[in-house]
């Protein structure tokens, strides 16, 4: 008797725990249709006349814009369209039961704009609009009078196209030769050109002021004029990507001049010229007052300046990588030249790939470092600083001290690592020569025995490389004494390095209210069993 009450009992909380969980199944499925209902629910209303009208002007100059598509819809549905008079002006009429509308004007080659229009108590709106270009198109063969700046009618000019772009839209230069422009750039805008090879600009200059982003890639920009730089950077930030720059004998301003935040990598810098007197008399390719965020991948042939042949820092460059200079110099005919490749009076924090061929200096007072001089800022009164140059190579340069590398007083401070110096040659220190601070340790000098007192002059050197880097590579480094050296030059990779992962719980595929039913069963069974 007393199991069968048991089993009444257990029966019937099954079913219990049934029709609540169906229960609340169902109170779900009905409040998801009730709120389905209520969506779909409404009123019917009376279509009315409803007019919105406006004016559309180009976003450059201001002008009244014909021929540009307006239209309204409602949740996507396309109510009536028009197209703008002579005048931009443009009127749409349509039937509806609404007052808010969204209204789109559209052109092709320019970027659509919409707004959401609220009509009145008389079911009239207003709508105007500005609309400029994302993709602006330049040829040489285009036109700047019948030209509307795409692809099949371009413009002629880039100063046009400049100023029908959007802000923050992009310029696309044809093959061609562009003469004798300097363009003042108001707005975020990149310029894109045809190629290296094709797409030149010759005496053109591009002027970015304070807060306005400026990129250009793809294009080369040839000197013609004595007294300004290919690029001056006016605190605003540009970013300089695959362009080749090609300089003038005689000019007194670099192809780039920094005075803002800059990056610049895969160009070309070729026989440009800052060594005119002028207020700016180093770095022939570069001048840099502010800072440079990254300088990769470039390439430095023949620039000439007093100081900085191709490279005058007087501010910040984060990084120097996987550089060419080759033939450039520092020739100063009234005074100390200074850095046949780089002049730094700044900081450069880390310079790594580079190579240094044939650079060199003059002067009628001194010449120093033949490819990177590492001396004091003038006005302030401290030395620069090279943080870490590695992996470099130093071969033919020449200078009156410091054939490779001069390094000055007050506080100036250059580590050197990992790095070959071959045939440099000097009067006082053919590979370096040190008034500051130097770390010159795991490098190679020319002979497994070490450098030389010739090579170095005031630098303490007590570990260097057996062999030429690319030839011994992971030979053991050896100091003074012939000993190895425990300290390892070449990074290591770990090969015991582990990850760890965090295993999440997975979906086992039944239904919470299925599983938990079954558990209380078998807790309820096993219960009475322990009964019996």
């Amino acid at each position: 008797m007393k199991r069968i009450q048991r089993q009444i009992i257990l029966i019937t909380i099954t079913l219990l725990f049934i029709a609540i969980t169906g229960c609340t199944v169902s109170a779900a499925a009905v409040n998801d249709n009730d709120t389905q209902l209520s969506v779909n629910t409404g009123t019917a209303s009376v279509n009315t006349s409803v007019v919105i009208s406006g004016n559309v002007k180009r976003c450059s100059n201001g002008d009244n814009f014909q021929g540009v598509t307006v239209t309204a819809f409602k949740n996507g549905v396309k109510l009536a369209s028009t197209t703008t008079k002579a005048d931009g002006t443009y009127t749409l009429n349509f039937q509806s039961a609404d007052k808010v509308f969204t209204v789109t004007a559209s052109y092709p080659g320019h970027k659509s704009a919409s707004k959401t229009v609220t009509v009145n108590n008389k079911l009239v709106g207003t709508a105007n609009f500005q609309l400029g270009m994302d993709s602006v198109y330049v040829s040489p063969i285009g036109s700047d009078t019948t030209g509307i700046g795409t692809l099949d009618n371009p413009y002629k000019t880039i100063q046009k196209g400049l100023d029908n772009a959007n802000p923050g839209g992009t310029v696309y230069i044809a093959n061609g030769t562009y003469t004798l422009s300097s363009f003042s750039i108001s707005k975020d805008v990149h310029i894109v050109g045809a190629g290296q090879e094709s797409t030149i600009l010759n005496g053109c200059s591009f002027y970015i002021p304070a807060s306005i982003n400026f990129t250009v890639t793809n294009l080369t920009m040839k000197k013609d004029y004595y007294n300004i730089p290919s690029i001056f950077n006016s605190r605003g930030s540009c970013y300089i990507i695959n362009c080749t720059f090609i300089g003038i004998e005689r000019n007194r301003y670099p192809a780039i001049y920094n005075l803002g935040t800059c990056y610049i990598a895969g160009c070309t810098f070729i026989g440009n010229n800052a060594s005119e007197y002028g207020d700016v008399m180093g770095g022939g390719a570069i001048c840099n007052l502010d800072t440079i965020t990254g300088l990769s991948g470039c390439t430095f042939t023949g620039n000439t300046a007093f100081i900085g042949g191709a490279i005058w820092n007087k501010g910040t460059i984060d990084y120097i990588i996987r550089c060419t200079f080759t033939g450039n110099s520092a020739i100063n005919p009234r005074g100390t030249g200074a850095g046949g490749a780089i002049c730094n009076q700044g900081t450069i924090d880390y310079m790594n790939g580079c190579t240094f061929t044939d650079n060199f200096v003059t002067g009628t007072r001194d010449s120093d470092g033949g490819a990177i001089a590492n001396t004091y800022y003038w006005e302030k009164g401290y030395g620069g600083r090279i943080n870490i140059v590695s992996g470099c190579t130093f071969m033919g340069n020449s200078a009156t001290y410091g054939g490779a590398v001069f390094n000055n007083d007050r506080g100036s401070y250059i580590n050197l690592r990992d790095c070959s110096f071959i045939s440099n040659t000097a009067s006082v220190g053919t590979e370096i020569y040190n008034m500051g601070t130097v770390a010159a340790e795991y490098n190679w000098w020319g002979s497994s025995s070490g450098p030389s007192s010739s090579q170095l002059y005031n630098v303490q050197v007590s570990k260097w490389l057996r062999e030429p880097i690319g030839l011994g590579l992971g030979s053991p480094n050896h100091d003074s004494n012939g000993n190895e050296s425990s300290n390892g030059t070449y990074n290591t990779v770990n090969a015991a390095g582990k990850t760890t992962e965090t295993i999440g719980l997975q979906e086992t595929g039944i239904p919470l209210n299925y599983l938990l039913m079954a558990v209380l069963m078998v807790l309820s069974g096993l219960v009475a069993s322990k009964r019996k």
